[in-house]
């Protein structure tokens, strides 16, 4: 996959597509632009939550396993929208999905480079499906 169009539009499906298996009514915005990329319904809260889907490649998750969340624009901070991460693979599949709060907990529980002097980071990723 190369087109960076094209992979965007490949994980919004998926995204879109776990996001009803998860009990979400799902909107996607049809436009090419704008501060989301979908808007989903939580029929059980009443809520509506807009939802920016980022692409995060697996496969160039080395070292560390920081997982590289994109700063929201200011319109998307005053619009509460959450970030899906989509861990999509070069060959179309999907490791997981994540959201962005999940993520940043998750680099909090990284350990410190800098009191880590010595130690070979992880070759991968590991964070439990």
């Amino acid at each position: 996959m190369h087109n960076n169009n094209r992979i965007g539009d490949i994980a919004e499906t998926y995204a879109a597509a776990y996001l009803g298996s998860e009990g979400y009514e799902v909107f996607p915005n049809f436009g090419c632009s704008g501060p989301a990329d979908l808007v989903i319904w939580s029929k059980e809260d009443n809520e509506f939550i807009a939802v920016d889907v980022k692409r995060i490649n697996p496969d160039k998750i080395t070292g560390w396993g920081r997982i590289n969340i994109p700063p929201k624009t200011p319109e998307q901070l005053g619009l509460d929208v959450l970030f899906l991460l989509v861990f999509l693979r070069d060959d179309g599949g999907v490791d997981r999905f994540m959201w962005d709060w999940q993520a940043e907990e998750h680099n909090a529980r990284l350990p410190d480079k800098r009191h880590t002097v010595g130690k070979a980071p992880p070759n991968r990723l590991m964070i439990p499906r």
